[in-house]
Formats: structure tokens, sequence, C-alpha cells
């Protein structure tokens, strides 16, 4: 998810963050994972504050030096 930098700060990415995380609630879905690079700071302080935690790396991903993987579990929250 990237918001184009002209518009980055209004808290836009906060805003779409926290929308997909509310329907994957509504769906039943227990937990949202992802990957973020290490370079993009910004995206790990957003994903952070909104709970998400470091975790191994899923699915087909490898671990990597330029990248981390994030989890956030959705049940009972």
């Amino acid at each position: 998810m990237i918001v184009d930098p002209e518009h980055a700060g209004q808290g836009i990415g906060r805003a779409l963050l926290l929308a997909i995380l509310q329907a994957a609630r509504e769906r039943g879905i227990p937990a949202v994972l992802l990957e973020v690079g290490i370079r993009n700071i910004e995206a790990r302080r957003l994903y952070e504050s909104v709970g998400f935690r470091d975790r191994g790396p899923f699915g087909t991903y490898c671990q990597t030096p330029i990248a981390t993987f994030m989890e956030m579990d959705l049940r009972g929250k």
C-alpha cells in the first residue's frame, strides 16, 4: 500500500488500513499478514501502531535481509 507523496501525512494510509482491517473482521478473517521492506520505516510504524507484530515468513515467502513480516490477530478484537 502506497500513498502518493503529495498526499502523505494526511492520514490516508491509516484510514485505508483501518478499513481493510474492519472488512477482514466483518468477514471473520482471523489474522492479517504482511511483508514490508526494511527501509519503509513509516509503514512499519503505521502497522505497529494499529497492532501488527513481527513474525517469520509465511506462504511462499523466504527469509530475506531486505524484508520483514508482520501479523495482526483479529480474533476477539
